[in-house]
């Protein structure tokens, strides 16, 4: 079983350290992305912060060869990447 997060194009179940689950409308490219890449991505330090204290794995890759790190510093998140690296995040 999984928590449920409602945001506007569909239902995802996250967990800190899985993929998340896709259900609803959501958008294929992803479907294997962590919880911790989408934060990292849209530059949400808090919650980057809260996942890797739940145990998130920093260097998950998708499916499409992306670890968190990487959709951090493609997003220009410097702050996030900084956090993900002294977490241990590789390349």
């Amino acid at each position: 079983m999984c928590s449920s997060i409602v945001l506007d194009s569909g239902t995802v179940c996250c967990s800190a350290s899985s993929t998340c689950g896709v259900a609803n409308s959501w958008p294929a490219q992803y479907a294997s992305k962590s919880a911790l890449m989408m934060a990292s991505r849209e530059g949400h330090l808090e919650m980057v912060l809260l996942l890797l204290e739940f145990g998130a794995d920093v260097n998950y890759t998708s499916a499409f060869g992306y670890n968190a790190l990487n959709t951090a510093l493609d997003r220009g998140r410097r702050d996030v990447a900084e956090v993900l690296i002294r977490a241990g995040a590789k390349r």
